[in-house]
């Protein structure tokens, strides 16, 4: 399952059914669920692990290496554009067309890594 509509992933979880997921791209494996929390009741929460390795380029020699991901996600989806005025969140990903898009999450996710600032150890 790499797509699920949001508001039937929003009604299973609210009905207090977690919905597990596992999405892979290349070497990079994006595992994890979807929950309901009633303290954040329009949205839902995505707890996954990020695994894998990718290429980066060192920001300093130029060398391209290999980075070993292990890396905890937490943050929260919208059924498409939020107005964030009266809560304060680290991180909500708005989910385009109604649909959640495991793979595009785990290709934002790795574009997010590659864009970053890397030394090579």
């Amino acid at each position: 399952m790499n797509k699920i509509p949001f508001l039937k992933a929003f009604q299973i979880c609210r009905n207090g059914d977690k919905i597990p997921f596992s999405v892979s791209l290349d070497s990079v494996s994006l595992d994890g669920y979807l929950c309901f929390e009633s303290s954040h009741s329009d949205f839902l929460r995505l707890c996954a692990k990020l695994t894998g390795s990718v290429n980066l380029v060192c920001d300093i020699s130029g060398d391209e290496y290999l980075e070993n991901l292990d890396e905890n996600l937490d943050f929260y989806l919208s059924n498409g554009a939020v107005s964030l005025s009266n809560e304060t969140f680290e991180e909500v990903l708005e989910c385009e067309g109604g649909i959640i898009d495991f793979e595009d999450i785990l290709r934002s996710e790795i574009e997010i890594i590659i864009c970053d600032y890397h030394i090579k150890e």
